[in-house]
């Protein structure tokens, strides 16, 4: 299991996945073929939306399941995802999309509070902050638990629960995560981007 918004490149994949340290890509790849070869075992990336070099780790995934052919699972949610695939990788790479609702408030909330409870230090944070953080990321950031997280430990860092800095840690991974889209998007969603600002001028 490899978790992408950790490790967001494919040498940083697959570095994890051989506990190696830096080599190349092609010697990591070759290392880590031989020894899945010996040990099968499935292969999970989670967040694949994450990876800088998407492309790059579709080229590996379809070399690993041509030599070794061990079951490999995706999970992004990005809903076209599969238009970033190479042509070869797309023939071999035969992905059964499987749909997973999004959290509801109410689940999320329930993850933040269990999350909390696994920490040594008690967090002074309310129902009401819980219930606001749930809600927002709910309703703005399609139940993302990534995000609930990381907005979370972003107050818990400034030891701030304030609606107002809650918003501004929304506010920051929203202006982060736009910035990221505009360098991963591929040229039909620039095409799409574009014509949306276009329509955009003439409201």
């Amino acid at each position: 299991y490899i978790s992408c918004s950790q490790y967001p490149s494919l040498n940083k994949i697959l570095r994890k996945l051989n506990n190696l340290p830096f080599k190349s890509n092609s010697e990591l790849q070759n290392i880590f073929i031989d020894k899945i070869k010996a040990d099968p075992k499935i292969i999970i990336l989670d967040e694949l939306n994450q990876v800088s070099d998407v492309i790059e780790v579709y080229n590996f995934l379809n070399t690993l399941h041509r030599e070794a052919y061990v079951p490999i699972i995706v999970i992004t949610n990005k809903w076209n995802a599969m238009e970033d695939m190479p042509t070869d990788a797309r023939l071999t790479l035969v992905f059964e999309p499987l749909d997973f609702g999004a959290y509801t408030s109410a689940q999320i909330g329930d993850i933040l509070k269990y999350r909390l409870g696994l920490l040594k230090e008690k967090i002074d944070i309310g129902e009401h902050e819980i219930s606001f953080i749930s809600g927002f990321t709910y309703k703005y950031y399609l139940g993302s638990i990534r995000i609930a997280l990381n907005v979370l430990l972003k107050c818990i860092v400034d030891n701030d629960f304030s609606l107002d800095n809650i918003e501004q840690k929304f506010a920051d991974i929203h202006n982060k995560d736009f910035s990221a889209l505009l360098h991963k998007i591929n040229d039909s969603e620039k095409e799409f981007l574009n014509i949306l600002v276009d329509l955009s001028e003439f409201k």
